[in-house]
């Protein structure tokens, strides 16, 4: 319930970023940004995507953890903007350098990306501290 009210009051204080920031053709890899207005650390994250794009064109697309459809998300990822996520598999959070996302970026163009360890989860994290 107060995460509700919160994420409510959320909702309602912002418009949604969620966006197609810019698009490669379909057979290169989507990175989503899960993000919400005024994430700072996400604009940093944005930064080095656009450089990567350079040698290993992309889509990036923005996900507003904040919009209603994207609840599940607000859960798992509050705490931890940015996300990452290379199609719909988890790549990293909070700070991405060049040669990370080089390298990311060429392994999924590969088909070689696999799901990086460390995804927050700040609901099973809350629940743990309730019980």
């Amino acid at each position: 319930p107060a995460a509700r009210s919160v994420l409510a009051s959320t909702r309602m204080s912002s418009v949604s970023v969620s966006e197609t920031i810019y698009s490669a053709p379909a057979e290169l890899p989507t990175v989503r940004l899960f993000t919400k207005a005024g994430c700072t650390l996400c604009d940093v994250a944005k930064d080095v995507l656009k450089q990567a794009a350079l040698e290993h064109p992309h889509t990036l697309e923005a996900v507003d953890i904040t919009d209603p459809e994207h609840e599940y998300y607000w859960r798992r990822y509050k705490y931890d903007i940015p996300v990452l996520h290379i199609g719909k598999t988890y790549w990293t959070k909070h700070r991405l350098s060049l040669e990370e996302a080089v390298q990311a970026l060429a392994e999924a163009r590969e088909g070689r990306f696999a799901e990086r360890k460390g995804e927050p989860n700040a609901a099973k994290h809350e629940r743990s501290n309730t019980t």
